[in-house]
């Protein structure tokens, strides 16, 4: 489904700043971003720290405003969050008290869901979380923290999933295993990604296209199609196209810094 503007998520002109550290100047974070993604697309955004691809994925989900442009998403303008669009962060925000099930079933449970039971069962299941119901997220490795965040966005079938950096802090085995269950989930329910990193070959393996954004304030500089096609072995990144484009985009970043 596209909106009116030919897209199902269009980023138009958006421009943020923030108050400065003496509460006159101002901090511009983003200027003129302009971005789309298509249905089913996994979008990688890739930046220097404090570039503002945060805040970016902050305003399409809802959480603040940008101060200029706009965001659509299925024909609707974006002013304030919505389980259409989740939102999987680095942190893992889980309740401590909750066990697996009962963390993946919050959401449902609170909008008054039917079939909760079949439908925790069916994202423990996609995510890899078998036999792992009733542990309590302290009793998880932080690969499993992250599966449990992610199953318990899905349960609620967003058609965005916004994902900030989500494999970041995980060691390099478990954030191995984890872009590949991303890519398996995207396998079964083609849902539409955006997905922030600052790790050029994560964005290479994972994503359709890629936008580069320059150092503070943040701005689109470049735009790269991602040649592979889906599913995607781990054996790409010792290819020559691979090397090839990697390089073009450590290329561009350093640009960007200029």
């Amino acid at each position: 489904m596209k909106n009116g503007t030919g897209h199902y998520l269009l980023i138009d002109g958006v421009n943020k700043t923030f108050p400065g550290q003496n509460g006159r100047e101002r901090l511009k974070v983003l200027d003129e971003i302009n971005l789309y993604a298509d249905e089913g697309e996994i979008i990688g955004i890739v930046g220097p720290s404090g570039c503002g691809k945060s805040t970016l994925l902050n305003i399409i989900a809802g959480f603040v405003p940008p101060d200029r442009g706009r965001v659509v998403f299925c024909g609707k303008h974006v002013q304030k969050p919505s389980p259409e669009r989740a939102v999987v962060f680095q942190t893992v925000v889980l309740f401590p008290w909750l066990t697996v099930w009962d963390n993946i079933s919050y959401g449902l449970k609170r909008r008054g869901e039917k079939n909760i039971a079949r439908l925790v069962k069916r994202y423990i299941q996609i995510v890899g979380l078998d036999s792992f119901e009733y542990y309590y997220p302290d009793q998880l490795s932080g690969g499993m923290q992250q599966r449990v965040a992610l199953a318990r966005v899905l349960v609620l079938n967003p058609r965005l999933l916004l994902m900030d950096e989500p494999f970041a802090s995980l060691d390099a085995l478990s954030r191995l295993t984890m872009q590949q269950l991303l890519l398996d989930i995207w396998q079964k329910l083609r849902i539409t990604v955006l997905f922030v990193t600052h790790d050029v070959e994560e964005a290479l393996l994972l994503t359709h296209r890629i936008y580069i954004m320059s150092r503070r304030p943040g701005r689109i500089i470049r735009e790269i199609q991602v040649p592979f096609g889906f599913p995607r072995s781990f054996s790409l990144t010792g290819t020559p196209c691979f090397a090839q484009l990697k390089s073009e985009i450590l290329n561009t970043l350093i640009l960007g810094l200029k």
